[in-house]
């Protein structure tokens, strides 16, 4: 459920962003547009950031069982 509200929050955020800066007449819209990108941009950066994580922590536990079966052979 939580997945598919970011989902929707992106979708609405995008939306709000498109028709924010299309509207170049008003700095409201422009400012919200303006905001809408930003919201957004910090969105993918988390998600890019946490894949980062992910990836550095299945390393880290790749390389202590790889060290555990070293271990084990040598005895």
């Amino acid at each position: 459920m939580k997945g598919q509200l970011a989902k929707f929050g992106i979708i609405f955020l995008g939306i709000e962003a498109w028709v924010g800066l299309r509207d170049t007449t008003s700095v409201v819209s422009l400012v919200i547009g303006c905001v809408c990108i930003a919201i957004l941009a910090c969105c993918f950066a988390l998600r890019v950031w946490r894949e980062i994580q992910t990836i550095k922590d299945d390393n880290k536990q790749a390389r202590k069982r790889r060290e555990a079966r070293r271990h084990e052979q040598q005895w």
